[in-house]
This record gives structure tokens, C-alpha cells and sequence, in this order.
């Protein structure tokens, strides 16, 4: 089991046990002594003389190799390296390579990670020290340079960053935890945000925690965001006793100091009414959404996108109680705003229109609902792209509908579609991943 971590942690066998032993593990019968360990750390001792980085004068490239010695065995392009270390070319790291430090190609760069662990035995690694790579890199991972880029293409921009990010975020962490750095703060902020966008909700809630840490005493809008977040990723999971307990906490301290009167607070009643709604008390979800609504009209107005998405959260209880009229008209409520405001080829009209195709499956009006579903899916594809989640999210939701129908080959071809995003977005043994695979196991049966 060590092994295995140590490799997925892309850390030294002696680092591994020196965080374990940090973070207060029971080591019993696990000793440095062994000689595995002593190989390594002599190893380490003498590739930290040959690669030895205070003979790097050139102050760039030392802070270059540094970053590198925080990544995994993974090629950094190019333009993800001038991005990323702040660079305006790559003499710095064609230099490097020609010294051995790096492996390049016409794909880019990497570090052997024996040469990376020797340099973070020879020159520790600190938030301090990395401030620079943490700032570029947060900037790079948050902000996307190419305006004409789709949302999808953003979303798998920085899929392929996280491998790099969380072993940053770990290594540092192991060494030398920062609660007071404000790079390392929105380092880790930043993944956290965008493990939840990509449904990796485990690692979200892992480096909320560890964000958490470098809030300070007195910072109680802060904790308050965190905690509804925390609330938000534990209903995502399904895990609606946890979720509960930090949108309740969550709840108190923005009550307290925003007031039961602000945009923020009325969220947080918005994912309280989503929770009981998710655990079938419909009159009391409808009591929290009730609450938020009157929030959003008095402090937003009735034409503002928040209010609309508390439309769209009462419609979904009223489908869910089978008052199917009820739903229909807090839908269109929410559509009208959606229209409106933010105009009929916006990704949060899509959702509307989606929701609106939804109600007429349960009706059995297929007919309706694939038209609602086309219109949703031209938009999803045009402003988010055909490889993000929502696209795949509609492309899943036709398909259920053809299979209800009883055209299982038509059924097959849009789930597979749904599925081959899915797989590429999430990978293939995410939970939302596994449900379509399910669905076409089901269609297939059905089929044959």
C-alpha cells in the first residue's frame, strides 16, 4: 500500500514517510532503516551532488527547474511553459536540456523525477520560494487567453493542468505548509473550483479542506463560502447529512453578518431546498426556495439570472410532486428571465429549456420534449461546445427518450455519445460515467 502511494504521489519513499509521520500516522513497524530507504536516500544524496542547482547562477533557471521538480513525469508544451513559468521564449529551457536537467521534445519538456527528488533534497521547496510559479500558474488555470475558446475547450484546457496542479499542491503541502501565503491560498482555491466543475467532488471537498486552513480567525465571509460550497459538494455526492450540517453552518454565519436579506444567504436557502427536495420533504423545499425567492426579488429584482434559477429550483419540486401545471409555470417564469436578460443562445437558457423537456418525459409527451431538447442541444453546442458535460448531459437525455419510445437503436447512438464525453470529460470509473455505461447495458438488453 506504501508503494503504491508513494508512486501516485510522485514523492520520494523517505518524503512519503517523513508526511506520514507529520501528519500524526501510526508507523509502528515501519522504520527508515530499511534498506530500500537508505538506497534511496544515498541515491538521493549523490544525484543531489551531481544535479546539484546553487551551481545554477542564472536565477530563472533555477526557479524554472525548481517548478519543474514540483510536477509530475508529464511533458509541459511549450506554450504551457512560457504560460506558466512566465517565459517570453524557450531559451531557457532549451539550455536546461542541453545541461541534462530536462528531457525535451518536439511536445515539450518534462524532469526525470529522480533528478526532481534530488533537487528537493538539495533546495526544499517553500510556498515562498514557489511563489511565482503558483501566481502564473493559479492565473493560467483560472483565466483563459483565448477569448473565441468554448467553454468545453476551456474545461479540457484545464483538465490537463490538473495532473500538474494537484502535485504542486501536494508536494508543497507535504514540505512546508504556508497557511499565511496568499499564492499557495488561491493555488489550492483554484483547484477546488475546478475538481468541482469536472465532478471529481472527493478531490474538490480534499483541497476545500486544505483552503479552509489559510482562512484567517476573523475572516467569516470566507469560512461562510466555504462551508456552502462544502454543503453544495456533499449533495453532489449524495451525501445529504454532511451536506446539510455545512449549509446549516454556512447559513449562520451569513445570517449573521450579511443578514437574512442578501443575495448570498438566499443560496444557501436555495441548497437547504435543494437537499430536502433530494430527500422527498417537498413542503419543506419548497419553504427554503419560497424563502430565497423572496429574497431575490426584493434585493435583485424579478428579472435578475439568481431569481430565475429560483424559479427554475421551485418548478423542479412541483415535477417532482407530479403538479405538472405548476411546474410548467415556474418554468416559464424562469424562461421569460432567461429570454430577457440573458438572451436565447445563453448556456443558462439551454438549462431551462432542458429542465422544460424534462417535465414532458414524465408527462410521456415525447414529442414535446425532444423538441424542448433540440433547443436546448443547439445552444449547448454552439456557446459550451459537443465535448462538455451539460451537451452530454442533453445527448443522454435524448437518447432516454428515444429508448422510451422503444427505438433502441436511436436510443444506443446518442447514449453512446453521451458516454464518449463523459469518458474523455470525467474518465472512465467516474460514477457519471459508470451511469451511462449502465443505461447502455439496460438499452442493449433491451435491444436483444
Amino acid at each position: 500500500m506504501l508503494a503504491k502511494t508513494q508512486l501516485a504521489s510522485r514523492m520520494s519513499a523517505e518524503e512519503l514517510l517523513e508526511r506520514l509521520k507529520n501528519s500524526k500516522f501510526n508507523l509502528a513497524g515501519i522504520t527508515t532503516d530499511v534498506s530500500y530507504l537508505n538506497q534511496e536516500r544515498r541515491m538521493s544524496e549523490h544525484l543531489s551532488k551531481v544535479f546539484y542547482i546553487a551551481d545554477i547562477t542564472d536565477k530563472k533557471q533555477r526557479q524554472i527547474l525548481r517548478s519543474f521538480s514540483l510536477m509530475p513525469s508529464l511533458l509541459v508544451s511549450g506554450d504551457n511553459a512560457k504560460e506558466w513559468f512566465n517565459l517570453k521564449e524557450l531559451n531557457y529551457l532549451n539550455t536546461l536540456e542541453k545541461k541534462a536537467w530536462l528531457q525535451g521534445s518536439i511536445y515539450g519538456y518534462m524532469m526525470h523525477p529522480v533528478i526532481a527528488s534530488a533537487i528537493r533534497y538539495s533546495d526544499k521547496p517553500t510556498c515562498e520560494n514557489s511563489a511565482e510559479l503558483l501566481e502564473y500558474f493559479t492565473f493560467a488555470f483560472t483565466y483563459e487567453r483565448n477569448e473565441h475558446a468554448t467553454e468545453a475547450e476551456q474545461l479540457l484546457k484545464r483538465q490537463s493542468m490538473l495532473p500538474h496542479a494537484k502535485s504542486i499542491a501536494n508536494i508543497l503541502e507535504g514540505y512546508s505548509f504556508d497557511d499565511k501565503n496568499k499564492y499557495y491560498s488561491d493555488f489550492v482555491k483554484s483547484i477546488s473550483l475546478v475538481c468541482s466543475i469536472l465532478g471529481d467532488h472527493d478531490a474538490a471537498l480534499r483541497y476545500m479542506k486544505t483552503a479552509m486552513k489559510t482562512i484567517g480567525k476573523e475572516d467569516y465571509y470566507e469560512k461562510g463560502a466555504y462551508y456552502n460550497n462544502m454543503g453544495v459538494a456533499h449533495l453532489n455526492k449524495g451525501e445529504y447529512k454532511q451536506a446539510l450540517e455545512f449549509l446549516n453552518d454556512a447559513m449562520k454565519i451569513l445570517e449573521n453578518l450579511l443578514g437574512k436579506e442578501h443575495p448570498d444567504t438566499a443560496a444557501t436557502y436555495g441548497n437547504i431546498g435543494q437537499i430536502h427536495s433530494h430527500l422527498g420533504y417537498y413542503d419543506q423545499a419548497l419553504e427554503w426556495h419560497l424563502k430565497a425567492l423572496d429574497i431575490c426579488e426584493k434585493v435583485l429584482s424579478k428579472e435578475h439570472p439568481d431569481t430565475a434559477t429560483t424559479y427554475n429550483n421551485i418548478a423542479k419540486v412541483y415535477d417532482n410532486q407530479g403538479d405538472y401545471d405548476k411546474a410548467h409555470k415556474w418554468f416559464k417564469k424562469a424562461l421569460d428571465v432567461d429570454e430577457k436578460v440573458l438572451g436565447k443562445e445563453h448556456h443558462y437558457t439551454a438549462t431551462t429549456y432542458n429542465n422544460i423537456a424534462g417535465v414532458y418525459i414524465t408527462q410521456g409527451d415525447y414529442d414535446k420534449a425532444l423538441e424542448w431538447y433540440q433547443k436546448a442541444l443547439d445552444i449547448r453546442e454552439k456557446v459550451l461546445g459537443k465535448e462538455h458535460p451539460d451537451t452530454a448531459t442533453t445527448y443522454n437525455d435524448i437518447g432516454f427518450v428515444y429508448d422510451n419510445q422503444g427505438d433502441n437503436d436511436k436510443a444506443l447512438e446518442w447514449y453512446q455519445k453521451a458516454l464518449d464525453i463523459r469518458e474523455k470529460v470525467y474518465g472512465h470509473n467516474h460514477p457519471y460515467t459508470e451511469r451511462v455505461k449502465d443505461t447502455i447495458k439496460i438499452c442493449n438488453a433491451k435491444k436483444n
